[in-house]
């Protein structure tokens, strides 16, 4: 599982982890741009948005 906010998308780094498929979900943001998640959807990954403020317990 990777849980990365919609500043983590689109940029550059020295390193990647693993590519965003190979987790088994990627949690991220509602900013998460459009074209951002259209991506995750060709890439095969399962990904949801989580909203602000919206917590489980």
């Amino acid at each position: 599982m990777l849980l990365v906010d919609h500043s983590g998308f689109g940029r550059q780094a020295l390193y990647e982890l693993a590519p965003p498929a190979e987790f088994d979900l990627v949690i991220s943001d509602e900013l998460l741009p459009q074209e951002e998640q259209d991506a995750l959807q060709s890439l095969g990954a399962r990904y949801e948005l989580a909203a602000e403020g919206s917590r489980q317990g």
